[in-house]
C-alpha cells in the first residue's frame, strides 16, 4: 500500500470514528515508528485534518461531522412526530372497494323521479 493509499484509509477511519490511538494505527496498518511519524506530520501539520492528544491519540479536526457525532446529533434532533405518507393510504387494495356494490363510490348525482 502506498503512502497516499494509507493516508486515504486513515482519513476515512478518523472521519468515521473521530479519534484513534497511535498504537491502533500501528497494529492495524503494520506501521513502524518512522512511517507513523510521517503520517502524523501529514495529517496534523500539512493537511490540518487531525490533532494530537497527549502524544497518544489522533483526533479528527477536518471539516464535516464524524459518524459518531452525526448519530448523536441525529438522535437529539429527530422530530417527535414523523410524517408518513403511507399512513394515509389504505391497507386494502382499491379493488376491494369496487367489487362490493354497497361500498362503491358514487359515480354521479342520483336520477330524479321527475325525469
Amino acid at each position: 500500500m502506498t503512502f497516499d493509499e494509507l493516508l486515504v484509509r486513515v482519513v476515512d477511519l478518523l472521519r468515521r470514528q473521530g479519534r484513534v490511538s497511535y498504537g491502533a494505527l500501528k497494529r492495524r496498518f503494520d506501521l513502524d515508528d518512522e512511517y507513523l511519524h510521517d503520517l502524523k506530520t501529514e495529517l496534523i501539520e500539512a493537511q490540518r485534518l487531525a490533532s494530537d492528544e497527549d502524544g497518544r491519540i489522533l483526533v479528527w479536526a477536518g471539516s464535516g461531522k464524524t459518524e459518531t457525532e452525526k448519530r448523536r446529533i441525529g438522535e437529539s434532533e429527530k422530530p417527535s412526530v414523523e410524517f408518513r405518507a403511507a399512513s394515509f393510504e389504505s391497507s386494502q387494495p382499491a379493488a376491494a372497494f369496487t367489487s362490493n356494490p354497497d361500498r362503491r363510490p358514487p359515480t354521479g348525482c342520483p336520477a330524479s323521479a321527475d325525469n
